[in-house]
């Protein structure tokens, strides 16, 4: 995990596994560019840590956002492939929400890729404290169950091995009262967080944040 040329988060795993050095690019460690940086700032303001929230107005553009400002980013990269798991961290963070609103309102509550926005993220949406606090309540019954639907598979697969769902239910959960946020146990959440942030290189700076963050809202 680095800030690059453009101060925004990219992971260098890819990289990393290719044997190149850190200059070279891999699209793959920019893809999740708009979401990391945006959990990243997140966690800084609730940490009351400095933080540049203006590194987010790398991602927008003129017709939707992107993963990362790169223009050597291959288009299924660009605005097309912005889901509601990069672009709910982002509209969290507070950064242009009344124009996020907007465009997902115009598009028929659907995010660049086409599909519906989440539950989670159309509460938040709506600015309704009560249907978040709902819906985080409910993703937290459904983490129990061992298995969950996967999008890009189609299918049902097994809900062990996922850490990726647990990131921006915990960045929705920090907008919730304690009581709701500890839905789920501090110490679950930091083994989610490990399992995913882990296999990247020079990660340990990012995930003190995270522990902070669970320390300061958790316990």
């Amino acid at each position: 995990m680095k800030i690059d040329e453009w101060g925004v988060l990219v992971s260098e795993i890819y990289t990393v596994q290719n044997g190149e050095g850190n200059d070279y690019f891999y699209a793959g460690d920019r893809a999740d560019s708009m979401a990391t940086t945006s959990r990243w700032i997140d966690l800084l303001a609730h940490l009351n840590m400095p933080h540049d929230i203006t590194l987010l107005n790398n991602f927008g553009t003129e017709s939707g956002y992107q993963s990362h400002p790169s223009p050597r980013m291959p288009a299924n990269l660009k605005e097309t492939s912005i889901s509601s798991d990069s672009l709910l961290p982002y509209f969290l963070v507070g950064y242009c929400p009344n124009t996020v609103k907007y465009r997902i309102k115009r598009d028929g509550w659907k995010t660049g890729n086409g599909n519906l926005v989440e539950p989670m993220f159309f509460a938040a949406l709506v600015d309704s404290v009560f249907l978040v606090s709902v819906f985080v309540l409910i993703q937290a019954l459904i983490f129990r169950i061992p298995w969950r639907w996967d999008d890009g598979q189609r299918k049902f697969v097994s809900s062990g091995s996922s850490s990726c769902d647990y990131l921006n239910w915990f960045h929705v959960a920090l907008r919730c009262p304690r009581w709701v946020r500890r839905s789920v146990n501090e110490k679950v959440l930091w083994q989610k967080f490990c399992d995913y942030y882990k296999p990247e290189p020079n990660v340990n700076w990012f995930l003190a944040i995270y522990d902070q963050t669970l320390m300061r809202y958790w316990l």
